[in-house]
């Protein structure tokens, strides 16, 4: 329903305590999973799974297991697993983690990434002259290695991969490069190990945003001038 903005504006938001016993809570099947290591411990549940997971809830209705599905997915509002910073550590109080006043971001970082290098990707290059935009095309093209399903992590090794060759082989103007360059970087600090991790990220990853922005809409706007 995330296109009932109504309904989405009402919703409770959930915190990160919350979002953690929903997955834990006592007697359920994702619980368990959880503790033997599954990252995604409500996925491919049987049927008899189900209705022990639903009875742990306090929901005893449903025959079918598509049904019983439905009354879980509904339960849970697209909780499937716990938070990431809790994975290695899934019984440990937050508060020990120093997690128990940890912001939750209303949005999905990694996900949102992911789609706008999918959109650069393929809009950039109508933005360039013609023989850019033909290198940068069999570029992407080549990197994605002629896969119909394209997945997130497909998008981001092929932005890795075109933005080092056109650096290496300076096949592109600046502009484009920088556009690259910039949402490299933002991929590089969104991604980057659990140990990099550190508040000087953050600016960093506040500048590169601005700037990859500013880059792409002074890009778009000399494109639309020459049109």
């Amino acid at each position: 329903m995330t296109d009932d903005l109504v309904y989405a504006q009402s919703c409770h938001l959930y915190s990160l305590h919350e979002r953690a016993n929903a997955i834990m809570r006592s007697g359920t099947v994702s619980r368990q999973n959880t503790v033997r290591g599954m990252t995604k411990p409500l996925a491919c549940l049987s049927r008899a799974q189900l209705e022990k997971e639903l009875g742990a809830r306090g929901i005893y209705e449903g025959r079918t297991k598509k049904y019983l599905e439905h009354l879980l997915a509904e339960k849970m509002h697209e909780i499937q697993r716990l938070p990431a910073l809790l994975v290695n550590n899934p019984q440990t109080p937050l508060k020990d983690l120093c997690l128990n006043q940890y912001e939750i971001l209303l949005v999905e970082p990694l996900h949102d990434i992911s789609h706008h290098i999918e959109n650069v990707l393929i809009e950039l290059p109508h933005h360039l002259n013609s023989k850019e935009k033909k290198i940068i095309e069999e570029t992407v093209t080549t990197c994605m290695q002629g896969k119909d399903n394209k997945r997130g992590c497909d998008h981001r090794l092929a932005l890795i991969q075109t933005t080092a060759y056109l650096q290496q082989k300076a096949l592109v103007s600046e502009a484009p490069l920088k556009v690259l360059q910039t949402l490299t970087e933002l991929q590089r600090v969104l991604y980057c190990s659990e140990e990099a991790r550190c508040p000087q990220l953050v600016l960093r990853y506040y500048n590169q945003s601005w700037y990859h922005a500013m880059l792409l809409k002074q890009l778009i706007d000399c494109g639309e001038m020459k049109k």
